[in-house]
């Protein structure tokens, strides 16, 4: 709830135009086959269903009055099975640009064996997903920090993020962080024109995403450092005191979950940070 609720707090700070939310509370099964027994039974079963269904509802409930405070329009949608599955059909059917889910921190282990709903929602929505996981610092806005491996993808994820016109960025700081060895640099800086080594290429394409940022907040800085992009991000949440972190992902494969991994997956399953994964709907 208390993620949840901070999530809701990212979203509500950063000033999307005509904001409105649709809270969905899903009921998850309690029979070992996923299944459900009917609510007039008068099994242990039955009331185990009705008392988390009734408990969705008075959470759902004081969610809506923390948003009518916020003067932040809601409806309630209360549904049964898989959460991941339950919102991610919502969000296609109301046509949301935006999911917000809460998340714990958790272990790389507990991770790997339990997953979370946001976890879920991250490899396989189709929509950008904010998750909150901690309350934002007393102020009118917010500070982000936005990672990028300039991919085409992520360039898109950027544009997508302009598009949405969040009024509510007062700082964003550009992260890269440069994975690439040393002797690979030098062949490729050999393939070069003399204007563009390393650092200028590098620099030279973040500054094209501030740019891009510039739109949405006057106060924009480039990082770059060499790194692991873990490492690297962790390291500029902390030097600026960020708010929230902001990055573009593709949707992944349970194979490839399992074997590689991702940036965006490990930021919200083992970060303490809120974050913004911007995902184009298209999917291109």
């Amino acid at each position: 709830m208390k993620q949840c609720l901070a999530g809701l707090e990212v979203f509500v700070r950063l000033g999307f135009p005509d904001p409105s939310v649709v809270l969905v509370h899903t009921v998850e099964p309690v029979l070992p086959d996923g299944g459900f027994v009917p609510i007039d039974s008068s099994s242990a079963i039955a009331e185990i269903q009705i008392q988390r269904k009734e408990d969705g509802e008075k959470r759902s409930a004081e969610v809506a009055a923390e948003l009518e405070k916020k003067n932040v329009p809601s409806t309630s949608q209360m549904t049964f099975g898989n959460p991941a599955h339950e919102i991610t059909a919502v969000a296609k059917q109301e046509g949301a640009d935006l999911i917000i889910a809460g998340s714990n921190k958790k272990g790389n282990l507990e991770s790997f064996l339990m997953g979370s709903v946001a976890r879920a929602l991250v490899a396989d929505a189709k929509r950008s997903i904010l998750v909150g996981k901690q309350q934002l610092k007393e102020g009118d806005k917010v500070s982000a920090v936005l990672a990028t491996d300039h991919s085409d993808y992520a360039d898109k994820c950027v544009d997508a993020l302009v598009a949405m016109a969040p009024g509510g960025l007062g700082k964003a700081t550009v992260v890269y962080a440069d994975t690439t060895s040393d002797d690979v640099w030098e062949a490729i800086e050999g393939e070069l024109p003399e204007d563009q080594g390393r650092e200028t290429l590098i620099q030279r394409r973040n500054e094209a995403v501030c740019d891009k940022l510039r739109k949405l907040c006057g106060s924009v800085e480039s990082v770059v450092l060499k790194g692991d992009a873990e490492d690297v991000i962790d390291a500029t949440m902390k030097q600026t005191g960020a708010d929230l972190l902001i990055l573009g992902a593709h949707g992944h494969g349970f194979i490839e979950r399992l074997l590689m991994g991702s940036t965006a997956m490990h930021m919200v399953g083992n970060s303490p940070w809120n974050v913004l994964v911007l995902r184009v709907k298209d999917g291109r």
